[in-house]
């Protein structure tokens, strides 16, 4: 499995190099921030209906070969690392309800980067999925 740091590399660098392919290309809008209440794993119902309209919205008008569900933890907090693992379940599961494509799906949970303990938890209390266009593995996404 493939860590988060470099997974976001990897994407960010395929999607940058696509769109710089021409100015008429546009892949925006394949990456969703999912927000949780802090300590908790449940999905608040707003946020539920912003990823159902969003993956929706976007599977319908294109084809993707990856979902990546991503999320962090706390450093040596077991308890953050349970939460996060719990969190990226939940919306696995919310997006397997609408995959009606079967399109595989990825998930990564590492701790941050971060030493300090002074860092902001906003981090840890979200999840990031990421829709990878199937174009980017043929290079077609701007042709």
């Amino acid at each position: 499995m493939m860590n988060l740091d470099k997974r976001m590399v990897l994407v960010g660098w395929a999607l940058s190099t696509l769109a710089s392919f021409t100015n008429a290309c546009s892949l925006t809008g394949l990456q969703l921030d999912i927000k949780f209440e802090k300590n908790t794993s449940s999905i608040a119902a707003n946020e539920e209906k912003i990823l159902s309209a969003w993956f929706i919205g976007k599977t319908s008008s294109m084809e993707y070969s990856t979902i990546y569900i991503d999320t962090t933890y706390q450093r040596n907090d077991l308890k953050s690392k349970i939460i996060a693992k719990q969190r990226m379940e939940n919306i696995r599961k919310i997006i397997e309800l609408m995959n009606h494509k079967n399109i595989p799906t990825e998930s990564t949970s590492g701790p941050d980067n971060y030493n300090s303990s002074d860092h902001l938890d906003y981090s840890h209390d979200t999840v990031k999925i990421i829709l990878e266009p199937a174009c980017t593995k043929s290079g077609t996404c701007c042709h």
